[in-house]
């Protein structure tokens, strides 16, 4: 688990947010443990509007797979900017 915090990101909708992973510094995407209906997708994908903070937990390994398996983030905070 890592733990991130004040990291930018887009809400892709569902619970599913893009942003910076804060060690690699790649663009990855997670769901979030417990969506909320109130969040609003992001209107641009390409601009952050939302902070957060939480746990970001590993996927799950259910076995090979040609479906795309984003790990889980367990929201501590959330501000939409």
């Amino acid at each position: 688990m890592l733990v991130i915090k004040n990291t930018r990101a887009v809400h892709e909708g569902a619970g599913l947010f893009t942003f910076t992973h804060p060690i690699t510094l790649n663009k990855i995407s997670a769901w979030a443990c417990d969506a909320d209906s109130l969040w609003a997708k992001s209107e641009n994908s390409e601009i952050p509007d939302y902070t957060i903070a939480g746990n970001l937990k590993k996927e799950c390994f259910f076995g090979p797979t040609s479906m795309i398996v984003f790990p889980s983030i367990e929201i501590t905070a959330i501000r939409k900017d």
